[in-house]
């Protein structure tokens, strides 16, 4: 009887075996051939491990493959130092397209922002001090020197006048005012109805 194995490198060999022989048997044949242990090689067929107790049908054929001792190494989990970038969330405004427009004590209505010639009615320029730019088609138009220049003034005093009043809510309130509640808080008795007495 003979059985036929492939070999790793692809060549076919005949080994001859006796009836009452398993797959057992041809591996230490092929393990004394290739000098490697008994363990280290498994015979394929139809697509199937074959067992060692199986017996072997004559002219049989089986592929030998060799198991792979180690493997790649387990990745570490990263750890971040610093937290997740927040997501932008939309904040909704009521009547947010009134923003758009001036209306005058006769009724008249102006828009505020520039359409965009490119992109049609509807599409606003975003107004700099020294252009008009869309977001949607990325159409710049630049304004005049002296135009630019005093857009640039305004701008100026209107963030001079906001810094002013952030100072003096300060003072009146906003941050200053949640502080001193904060310890007012702190300095408040409380009474406890274990005790039997006021506590800070």
């Amino acid at each position: 009887m003979q059985a036929q194995v492939c070999m790793l490198d692809g060549q076919t060999r005949f080994y001859s075996i006796q009836s009452s022989d398993n797959v057992s048997e041809l591996k230490a044949q092929i393990s004394l051939e290739m000098g490697l242990q008994v363990d280290m090689l498994t015979l394929v067929q139809n697509g199937c491990i074959a067992p060692n107790t199986q017996k072997i049908i004559d002219d049989s054929t089986y592929y030998l493959s060799l198991k792979l001792l180690g493997g790649k190494k387990k990745k570490k989990k990263k750890s971040y130092s610093s937290k997740k970038k927040s997501q932008h969330k939309h904040k909704a405004t009521k009547c947010g397209a009134l923003n758009y427009y001036n209306v005058d004590g006769s009724g008249k209505v102006t828009l505020r922002q520039k359409n965009c010639p490119k992109c049609g009615p509807g599409i606003f320029m975003a107004k700099h001090y020294d252009r008009h730019y869309c977001g949607k088609c990325h159409l710049t138009l630049k304004i005049d020197a002296e135009t630019a220049k005093k857009n640039l003034e305004e701008l100026k005093k209107r963030q001079e006048a906001k810094n002013v009043g952030a100072v003096e809510g300060g003072d009146k309130g906003g941050a200053g005012k949640k502080d001193a509640k904060k310890a007012k808080k702190k300095n408040e008795r409380i009474f406890c109805k274990f005790c039997k007495k006021y506590r800070f």
